[in-house]
């Protein structure tokens, strides 16, 4: 019992590590703006900046392109990305990043059934 017990604290413990080494998306990659594709997802269009010089990384979104969520913090960690609003306004969003393909981020609220898919805008 007690080696089964062993192994599954280990498999917590370094679950994690596991997860981050299979993310195959960056921080660099999720940067920009995003339109939500179909009915799924919290936010109808969102912004993610990042400034180098100073470390601020802003998340800003839109609702009928009228500002719904602006300036909250945002960072990317185990291949999620974690929405911190500075206002307190809405609680913290932590959405799994399932994929990036051919400009088409699929997220992944762990609350919600179906992922969300947002495609980048180009500018």
């Amino acid at each position: 019992m007690n080696i089964v017990r062993t192994f599954l604290l280990l498999l917590i413990a370094i679950s994690p590590a596991l997860h981050a080494d299979t993310c195959s998306v960056t921080e660099d990659d999720i940067v920009g703006a995003w339109s939500q594709q179909g009915e799924q997802g919290f936010f109808e269009e969102f912004a993610l900046t990042s400034d180098s010089s100073s470390g601020v990384k802003d998340f800003n979104s839109w609702l009928h392109h009228r500002p719904e969520l602006v300036n909250a913090a945002w960072e990317f960690k185990d291949c999620q990305l974690i929405i911190t609003p500075r206002s307190n306004e809405f609680p913290s969003f932590q959405l799994n990043i399932l994929s990036l393909k051919e400009n088409a981020l699929q997220l992944q609220d762990e609350s919600e059934d179906l992922p969300s898919v947002y495609k980048r805008i180009l500018n």
